[in-house]
């Protein structure tokens, strides 16, 4: 690919390779908390049941990726109206995206 050809073929594929990312971060991030020390310490994940353990991790995950969508959604972002568009296409995404990566 030459430098001065765009990466993506349209907006709707930026958005669509934005939101898988964003999405892989939010479970990523989930993932290192999940297994941080201190947190597995003070929530007691040792002494839970397999299940248990499986229903917290879920929830960090849901945690991660509601914030990033209520981020790409606050009212007082700043960005310009098309921007704002793409964003929020870009927020209807991110669900998809996350299910699309287990599979």
């Amino acid at each position: 690919m030459r430098t001065n050809e765009p990466a993506w073929q349209s907006l709707d594929q930026m958005a669509q390779v934005t939101a898988a990312g964003l999405a892989q971060a939010a479970a990523g991030s989930a993932f290192q908390l999940f297994h941080d020390k201190q947190f597995r310490r003070l929530a007691g994940i040792e002494q839970l049941r397999q299940v248990e353990q499986d229903r917290i991790f879920n929830e960090l995950v849901v945690a991660s990726i509601v914030l990033i969508m209520l981020l790409l959604e606050a009212p007082d972002l700043r960005v310009a109206g098309e921007f704002q568009d793409y964003l929020g296409g870009l927020n209807k995404r991110i669900p998809k995206a996350y299910v699309d990566h287990l599979g």
